[in-house]
């Protein structure tokens, strides 16, 4: 998707509503399709001031839930097929749901009587947690009549897709019409505290990584580099301490000492990020959390096999490092863990279990509240009031 509209407006519905399932054969399509319908049919109500970092631990669960709908719809066409075994041929099938379909009943797994798409997209839907599942399956019903191969598509242009969406009937919610809770005070102010928290980090986490491209630049001699988007963080790289609320009441969370952040983001030759042909590169930067020290990032193109970081897998969060190249968590934790000598006492089961309740979680986080809409986001609502609640018991407000 071009910088420019992921950057301004579509950043909301790829958290919302961006899943892989859908009507065609290729996920990326799907993603975008999904994406630009939502945005287009339920538009948010304020305006969004331009972004430049994705939440990751929000896109984390995006991805998860799209999995969930992935294997919930393979799981609704072969009532024989177990989690594991869906999981399977999704990753056997490149996440090609029609492919998966194949391999399923290649394997002698007979499809349920009377299913049809309908129920797929449904079962799909609702394991996803997606914020309008009949509308959704409504629209793909009436607009598409069976799955679109791989050939019969090409890079989207995304402003005539909104425009071809703008066309179809309009959409009234039918998920729910349950009346989405007034704020209270101090849920309000929790909210307008996180997004503020949420600008500060992304306005810190850009400067770096810009230095870092510019650093890369002069090491390689070749083009400058423009952020396309940050698209994953983890800003707890070696760290002591209590752990904190991501986002929130300044005054109450007791932030790590951390010292690194790892990051993840596209970037592009400059003067290139417009052209449909020029896919934007993926990079890791490893920079310093401390604004008194001067440091000089760096950042890498990544190439090969993503390499391994104890501190990202600890927190759950999928940033992908470079296979060779040196940087905090490579090595020395995971060697100081399998000799159970690490300082923090983490053996293996710890590591796999911490980043698993992070990554398998699809409940409301307060990443999420980032874009919160008072007309539909009742669960967002429910969230904040009980938080505000929480902190306001414990003195923090």
């Amino acid at each position: 998707m071009p910088r420019e509209f992921l950057q301004r407006r579509y950043h909301r519905g790829l958290l919302k509503a961006g899943h892989c399932y859908g009507p065609f054969m290729n996920p990326a399509h799907n993603i975008v399709l999904n994406t630009v319908w939502y945005d287009t049919m339920f538009p948010a109500e304020e305006e969004y001031s331009e972004v430049a970092m994705i939440c990751s631990r929000t896109l984390v669960s995006t991805a998860c839930r799209s999995l969930l709908g992935l294997v919930a719809y393979l799981r609704a066409c072969f009532p024989t097929v177990s989690r594991q075994q869906a999981i399977r041929y999704l990753l056997l099938a490149e996440v090609n749901l029609q492919r998966a379909i194949e391999m399923a009943g290649q394997e002698g797994h007979a499809m349920k009587d009377k299913f049809d798409r309908g129920i797929g997209f449904k079962a799909a839907a609702t394991a996803a947690h997606h914020p309008d599942r009949d509308a959704l399956v409504n629209f793909y019903l009436s607009a598409f009549f069976g799955p679109l191969p791989l050939k019969a598509c090409g890079s989207f242009d995304v402003q005539l897709l909104s425009l071809m969406l703008s066309q179809e009937p309009s959409t009234s919610p039918h998920c729910s019409f349950e009346t989405v809770p007034v704020l209270t005070e101090g849920a309000s102010r929790l909210l307008s505290n996180i997004k503020q928290d949420f600008e500060a980090e992304q306005n810190f986490i850009c400067s770096k990584v810009n230095a870092a491209l510019k650093k890369y630049t002069q090491r390689t001699k070749g083009p400058e580099y423009d952020l396309h988007v940050i698209c994953g963080l983890n800003p707890y790289v070696i760290k002591s301490g209590v752990s904190p609320l991501h986002y929130g009441d300044s005054s109450c969370k007791i932030r790590y000492k951390s010292k690194y952040s790892h990051v993840n983001f596209l970037a592009s030759p400059r003067g290139s990020h417009s052209s449909d042909t020029v896919i934007p590169t993926l990079f890791f930067a490893e920079c310093c959390n401390d604004n008194d020290i001067t440091d000089e990032p760096l950042c890498w193109p990544i190439m090969g096999h993503p390499g391994r970081c104890f501190h990202c897998e600890y927190e759950g969060v999928k940033v992908v490092h470079p296979e060779s190249q040196k940087y905090h968590g490579r090595d020395i934790d995971f060697e100081e863990m399998a000799c159970k000598s690490h300082s923090n006492g983490i053996v293996n089961e710890d590591l796999v279990s911490s980043g698993e309740s992070v990554t398998y979680s699809v409940g409301i986080s307060q990443e999420d509240c980032i874009y919160f809409d008072f007309r539909r986001d009742v669960k967002c609502a429910n969230f904040l009031n009980a938080h505000a609640r929480m902190l306001e018991q414990r003195h923090c407000f």
